[in-house]
């Protein structure tokens, strides 16, 4: 049976510093042409906390804004977009190191199905699509936080911790959407990804974008587990993390060059 959840996350893992002028260009230009009138309402801050935002209109630019409100520490920095009903925001980490692979990162957190009158999910797939052609992306997924919880997340007797999100050892799991970049593409080949049988394959520039079901809802409905089986069979498991076999060998791109 689908579980409904209203929180809808999407996180992009770039190779370049997320900061850099040509970076934030994208991202506004995705926002004016996908959601404009959270373009209009959308102030830069420091953090979540962050009451004196910097309201990105007229003369001043997202980059503008983005320099003014970020702190900066050895070349690492953040910054959170949002408007006041907080029913969007959009976090963004950038480093002048492009590893760890966690460094530079773009993530949406989606509060509710609706967003300015369009559909979440609609939405942020047209901007994962948009997103992945026109970004340095390596690799990008979008999720209910309720399917992340379950892929990811292990309470045990020493508490509750994250699992699986070593991407120097595997990927972290398939989810409702999903980008492998080159280095990715590279590692386990092109052919494996254009014979998978799932809801949707699409290859985007020299990368490819999976989605396992219509809704992201639906990822624990038994036919989205099946298709997940299937994609991660033809994929290769050992490109994967699983909470259920924890031990398995596992396989990843030597983003380091050693």
């Amino acid at each position: 049976m689908a579980e409904m959840s209203r929180e809808l996350l999407a996180s992009f893992y770039l190779k370049q510093p997320v900061f850099e002028d040509e970076n934030l260009e994208v991202l506004e230009s995705l926002l004016d042409v996908h959601l404009p009138p959270w373009r209009e309402v959308l102030k830069v801050g420091a953090n979540e906390d962050d009451d004196l935002g910097l309201k990105v209109e007229g003369q001043t630019s997202l980059a503008k804004a983005v320099n003014e409100k970020a702190v900066i520490r050895s070349g690492n920095g953040a910054v959170v977009l949002r408007e006041d009903d907080g029913r969007m925001s959009l976090r963004l980490i950038s480093s002048r190191l492009t590893l760890p692979f966690e460094s530079n990162r773009c993530s949406f957190e989606i509060d509710g199905e609706e967003l300015h009158g369009a559909n979440s999910h609609h939405w942020l797939g047209r901007v994962f699509l948009d997103a992945v052609a026109r970004m340095p992306v390596r690799y990008a997924c979008a999720y209910l936080r309720s399917e992340r919880r379950a892929k990811n997340l292990l309470q045990d007797a020493s508490g509750t911790r994250a699992v699986g999100v070593d991407f120097d050892s595997a990927l972290p799991g398939l989810y409702w959407l999903n980008f492998f970049g080159e280095e990715y593409v590279e590692l386990i080949g092109a052919d494996r990804f254009m014979h998978a049988d799932a809801y949707s394959i699409e290859k985007v520039g020299r990368g490819f974008v999976i989605q396992l079901s219509r809704e992201p809802s639906e990822w624990n409905s038994e036919s989205t587990i099946g298709v997940e089986t299937s994609v991660t069979a033809a994929l290769g498991e050992e490109y994967f993390y699983s909470k259920a076999f924890p031990e398995r060998k596992t396989v990843a791109p030597d983003f380091w060059g050693g």
